[in-house]
């Protein structure tokens, strides 16, 4: 389970839950509905992360860091710019199963943004997706 440092998870926190939560599906990927229900098993969410957003009706404030996931995809450090992630035809993510080098420096740059809080290293994900396409 990821504990984040501070009081709310951050996007780098959310998405090792998320990758270490797609490791676990056949098929690599998951929807948002499947996501929400899902992901608090892989991530201590605070009571802050649990309250409504302002900016959005009915939505957590954690499933707002976990659509901007996708938001951010063309920043840099970002899993879907790095290539450890897609964006879901109709919403949600999915897990690339083609590591590169790219992939490996995204994965050990998320590690050193979400803390030691990552049981995982970027290696020991890499061997498992590349068993996968064996």
């Amino acid at each position: 389970m990821i504990i984040p440092a501070g009081e709310r998870a951050t996007e780098a926190e959310i998405t090792l839950a998320l990758i270490e939560f797609l490791k676990t599906r056949s098929d690599r990927e998951a929807d948002f509905k499947t996501l929400r229900f899902y992901l608090p098993s892989y991530i201590k969410l605070s009571r802050a992360d649990k309250e409504v957003a302002r900016e959005r009706d009915a939505e957590l404030k954690w499933h707002t860091v976990l659509r901007n996931i996708g938001a951010h995809a063309k920043q840099r450090g970002n899993a879907i710019h790095d290539g450890i992630l897609g964006k879901r035809r109709g919403g949600g993510y999915y897990l690339r199963r083609t590591p590169n080098a790219e992939t490996v420096a995204a994965l050990e740059e998320l590690e050193r943004g979400g803390g030691k809080v990552y049981r995982g290293t970027s290696k020991e994900i890499i061997d498992m997706l590349a068993e996968d396409d064996d």
